[in-house]
């Protein structure tokens, strides 16, 4: 006793140390990959995992670099291959290197090394203290013990991956124990628990022996002191199975071997109800068809197999549904002796008794009968669909075969479809869901004979979703034709769409371009019909391929059509038009020509008549021999109209020569007609030069002044007489060109009469546009345009003088030209002083003083204003008093243009507007934009600039001087104003984060210092923003400028309110963090 209690205490001290030393991993223990993982890195040989432990980081650990690359001469690493799978499966001819990791034999024996430019190392801390002390002997025992425990570690991590092996040993204790009594259920349980358990022990033991293989495995777990892998079994301390646990397990089997030979209900009490049982089975169910497959004939519709499919799946379950359970009820009642008595048992006695064992063993019967039978049904249709080779077979073959016919057409888009394989694959797809559904629907039978229970609705189950494997097989033989299908649409589909005529006529394009156009539609129509056969047959299935075949061929063989139509109809077009632009011909020489004129466009028309009858015959009509030549060749029938057309255009030439002839020879009677015409327009052109002469003597002997409008408007109706005669002349020479006859008068002595004419035309004009100079003197200074009114005199002069001079000879007219001469020279000299008073910027006052100064001299009060007429100026001696006034002109100019730069100033600030923006985090919260706010700054800047200018300029009236001074204050105070606005609004937005912090404290949260002082400050804090809103709201206004805010205060006085309420709210936060710094003096505040 002593001894076993000293092995327990010395296990207890080796377990406990050995735990110490697992706290030390710091990164975890080493664990094998259980499950592919695509994505690993190279040369990872395991993973890190943690066990459950809590780790130490007090102890001393070091420091190892994983993974480590060793060389191997047979293997090459599967962590390098790409894997497109993760199921057991994938893991069939891999293993577990202890050099490299994860590899496969790469049956080459020759030396395999993949470099990777990406390998990447980590380091890994274990520990460095051991789990046995230094000095001490190493006992064999112990480091099985520290082994077996950290096996434990794996056998959680088996235990998780191992569901495959979980599910079997469930479906194990299910089949075994169905219809058994509680004691054999137990004892079959507990074996197999206990199996299950050495299994997963055993699974653990094996992967810690496959990992010990590594060396850097052994490297990291060297500090746990294990036992060596080869040295280790599976009879360790933990899972050492006795002789007397052997004994006790052979016990529990052959107690379940009796408890079966007792209580199974097929003994001899009951061997006759299951025989008869298995002879109904065989005489009345065994050879029903679930699946019709029979056909008639070699090709059958798929929509009909379907039908047929269904309607027989449904008739055997619906036979099974009705008569398997009537029959079941009757050989219940007649096999088993004493069954009359089951009809008065109640629902616990049912359940206590023999006959729900019954019909539990009626159940498994009746399932595995139902499984066999689908899965034998199953294995028929698959076996129909793939009893054909995969691949297209000739239909020779296919013949004596049953098929399965889809069709193959074309949807309403234009592209090759097929529905009725569709409506197959689904279809199918959908049948087999119905027979799971049907076969899982089976009541069962102590439910159905039973009635008087009242048994809760339970049905069969047979199957499960994933146990219907032929499914998938099936559907992937459906695939295969499928892919054929696709294949046959992909080719059908290239004559979905129709190439482009793009203008291919043969008045737009080459012959050959028309001829290539066609020969491809008719190769298309020729390629369709050799696609692909009527029927392809691919497995069992029989692809139909007439329709869709026989719509593209109806669909090119329109397009071709359309296309012929449209080509001998351009043709007709272009023929026609061409003939109607020939015989327009007929229109224009279809007269006889009454002027030169219309004689020479005559001629013209009949030149061009002969030249293109020529044209037509060299080129038009060849062109469309050729082209009708084209038609031949390409065997397209030219109709009736179009044959008319052409042979209307080989009439062309000979039609226009014979116009031509005709029209030269009305040429020719035409021309004396025209030529006694010229004649008698000849005679009255010489009358007008007559009328002209006349006029011009008439002109000279005007001498006086007052006559000049009379003879300025005679000048203007001999004008016009001058120009018809000068146009009759250009009309004479034209015509006598023309006509191709002699010149019969040159007009020679018009062209003197012309020359004085001219002079005086330019004298008596000058002259009558002087006599406004009297005008200037009469009208008010107001109306008066110095600049306009001297360039008028200085032209009037230059033109008369150069007239005069041209008429030298006419003594009279010489002097009434020196005399307005000098009128002109007179109103010339003025122009300094009109410069003057009718400079911009005089003003009441200044004419005040200009009617003081002249006033000195009468001694007289003289009222003088801008109304008033230059005459009365000049009358009151203003040229003697020239210098004073341009001092008193200068004065006003000025201050005009110091106004003017004054009034565009404010003409920018009237168009200067207030930019705001949304400040982020807030709802709604408005300020001004920094961009306009710099840009304001700027312009205010730019005018104290320009004012500062202006302000120093000499003579600068005292009236424009404060006006200066008033708009710069004005500009002064914005960018005061503006300069405290930036400052405001900064505070304002800290204290704006401060109020919405006080509004997320919900109430009775508050804190209870200063309660007053946080309702006061949430009060102000809501002032303040109502001030910038309202600021904002109203800045923002169509008629609000920085000239408003200029003139007007209301954003000094709102700045001013704000800046006291941040005062008070100022006082209030220090007066708080006071309060705190008392209570905490040990607290640092910060502001």
């Amino acid at each position: 006793m002593i001894v076993v209690t000293m092995d327990l205490q010395h296990e207890n001290s080796v377990a406990l140390r050995f735990e110490r030393v697992i706290a030390y991993f710091l990164d975890g223990i080493p664990r094998p990959f259980l499950e592919i993982v695509p994505d690993l890195g190279y040369a990872v040989t395991f993973d890190f995992c943690s066990v459950g432990v809590t780790p130490d980081y007090t102890g001393l650990t070091e420091s190892v670099f994983f993974p480590e690359v060793l060389e191997s001469q047979l293997f090459e690493p599967v962590c390098s291959c790409y894997c497109i799978t993760s199921t057991p499966s994938s893991r069939i001819g891999s293993h577990y290197s202890p050099y490299i990791g994860t590899f496969r034999f790469n049956e080459k024996g020759i030396y395999f090394q993949k470099e990777e430019s990406g390998f990447k190392q980590r380091v890994v801390r274990i520990p460095a203290e051991t789990c046995e002390e230094r000095g001490t002997m190493s006992l064999i025992s112990d480091r099985e013990l520290r082994t077996s425990l950290f096996i434990d570690f794996y056998v959680k991590i088996v235990a998780d991956h191992l569901v495959h092996d979980r599910g079997s040993l469930r479906r194990i204790v299910i089949l075994a124990t169905q219809g058994m009594t509680a004691e054999y259920k137990g004892a079959v349980e507990q074996v197999v628990t206990e199996l299950k358990r050495l299994y997963i022990r055993a699974c653990s033991q094996a992967a810690y022996q496959y990992m010990a293989q590594n060396l850097q495995f052994r490297r990291i777990t060297s500090a746990l002191r294990l036992s060596e892998a080869e040295n280790y079994g599976l009879t360790s301390k933990k899972i050492l199975t006795t002789e007397d646990a052997c004994f006790e397990l052979a016990l529990h089997f052959k107690l379940s071997i009796d408890l079966l030979k007792d209580s199974l209900p097929w003994n001899k009490r009951t061997h006759r109800f299951f025989k008869s049982l298995q002879e109904l089975w065989v005489t009345r169910f065994d050879k029903l068809v679930i699946f019709d497959i029979s056909t008639n004939q070699w090709r059958t519709n798929a929509d009909s197999f379907l039908a047929q499919l269904g309607c027989s799946m449904r008739a055997a379950f619906t036979r099974i549904r009705i008569e398997f359970y009537t029959q079941l009820e009757m050989l219940l009642f007649s096999e088993i002796l004493g069954s009359r008595q089951f009809i008065s048992l109640d629902y616990h006695a049912f359940n206590e008794s023999e006959l729900r064992r019954i019909f539990l063993a009626v159940r498994i019967f009746l399932v595995n009968r139902i499984r066999t039978f689908i899965l034998e049904a199953l294995k028929d249709l698959v076996h129909f669909f793939t009893t054909v080779e995969d691949g297209v077979i000739p239909l020779s073959r296919a013949r004596k075969i049953s098929l399965i016919e889809i069709q193959l057409t074309v949807s309403d888009s234009g592209l090759p479809c097929s529905p009725s394989f569709a409506s197959l694959r689904f279809g199918l797809a959908d049948l087999l869901d119905e027979l799971l559904d049907s076969c899982n629907n089976l009541p069962t039978p102590e439910s159905v004979i039973m009635r008087t229970l009242d048994f809760q609705r339970c049905t069969l189950n047979s199957f499960g979703a994933d146990e219907l494997s032929l499914k998938d097989i099936l559907i992937n033989s459906l695939d295969a034709t499928g892919s054929r299908i696709e294949e046959l649409t992909r080719k059908y589909a290239h004559f979905s769409t129709l190439p482009l005529i793009n203008g291919a006529y043969f008045t737009r394009a080459k012959d050959t371009i028309v001829q290539d156009q066609i020969y491809l539609l008719r190769e298309t129509i020729v390629e369709i019909t050799k696609t692909s056969p009527d029927v392809v047959v691919s497995g069992c299935i029989a692809i139909n391929c007439t329709k869709v075949k026989k719509w593209y061929v109806e669909h090119w063989t329109m397009y071709l059509e359309k296309y012929l139509v449209a080509l001998k109809s351009d043709l007709f077009s272009h023929i026609t038009r061409t003939v109607e632009g020939y015989r327009c011909y007929n229109t224009c020489l279809n007269k006889e020509p009454k002027t030169v004129e219309e004689l020479e466009d005559f001629f013209h028309v009949v030149c061009d008549t002969e030249s293109r009858s020529n044209e037509v015959k060299m080129k038009d009509c060849n062109q469309v021999i050729g082209w009708f030549h084209c038609l031949e060749t390409l065997q397209i029938p030219v109709d009736t109209q179009l044959y008319a057309a052409a042979l209307d255009l080989m009439r062309c030439p000979n039609e226009l020569m014979q116009l031509a002839l005709k029209s030269r020879e009305v040429c020719t009677k035409s021309k004396p007609f025209i030529i006694e015409q010229l004649s008698e327009f000849r005679n009255a052109i010489k009358r007008h030069i007559t009328t002209i002469g006349d006029g011009v003597a008439e002109l000279l002997g005007l001498f006086n002044l007052d006559v000049s409008d009379i003879a300025a408007q005679t000048c203007e109706e001999l004008r016009a007489l001058v120009d018809k005669v000068l146009k009759g002349f250009e009309h004479i020479t034209y015509c006598e060109k023309s006509l191709e006859i002699e010149e019969v008068d040159s007009f020679e002595d018009f062209f003197p009469v012309l020359r004085t004419f001219d002079v005086l035309e330019q004298f008596w004009n000058t002259v009558f546009d002087s006599t406004a100079v009297r005008d200037y003197y009469n009208q008010p200074i107001n109306m008066l345009n110095a600049t306009q009114m001297i360039d008028h005199v200085r032209c009037c002069r230059r033109l008369l003088h150069h007239s005069t001079r041209g008429l030298r000879a006419y003594p009279g007219l010489v002097r009434l030209g020196r005399q307005q001469e000098h009128v002109l020279a007179e109103f010339e000299c003025l122009e300094g002083i009109l410069t003057c008073i009718t400079a911009p910027g005089l003003r009441k006052n200044h004419w005040k003083e200009i009617s003081r100064i002249l006033g000195k001299d009468t001694k007289t009060n003289i009222q003088i204003d801008a109304s008033s007429p230059l005459l009365l100026l000049l009358e009151a001696g203003i040229k003697d008093h020239f210098d004073a006034l341009k001092q008193i002109v200068d004065q006003a100019s000025v201050d005009f243009e110091t106004e003017a730069s004054l009034e565009r100033m404010k003409s920018e600030a009237k168009r200067t507007r207030f930019v705001f923006y949304t400040v982020e985090g807030t709802e709604g919260v408005l300020v001004l934009s920094p961009l306009c706010r710099d840009s304001i700054s700027s312009q205010l800047e730019g005018f104290l600039l320009d004012l500062r200018v202006l302000h120093h300029q000499v003579s600068v009236s005292q009236y424009v001087i404060n006006s200066i001074i008033e708009w710069e204050s004005a500009v002064e105070k914005m960018l005061i104003t503006l300069a405290n606005w930036t400052e405001i609004e900064y505070e304002w937005m800290e204290v704006m984060y401060f109020g919405m912090t006080l509004d997320a404290i919900g109430e009775g949260e508050t804190p209870a210092i200063g309660g007053r002082e946080w309702k006061f400050l949430h009060e102000k804090v809501g002032s303040l923003n109502g001030i910038f809103s309202v600021l904002s709201t109203a800045l923002q206004k169509t008629q609000y400028t920085l000239f408003t805010a200029m003139i007007q205060e209301n954003i000094q006085e709102q700045l001013t309110l704000a800046a006291t309420i941040l005062s008070d709210i100022r006082k209030v936060v220090m007066g708080l963090l006071d309060a705190k710094r008392e209570s905490f003096p040990r607290f640092l505040f910060f502001e």
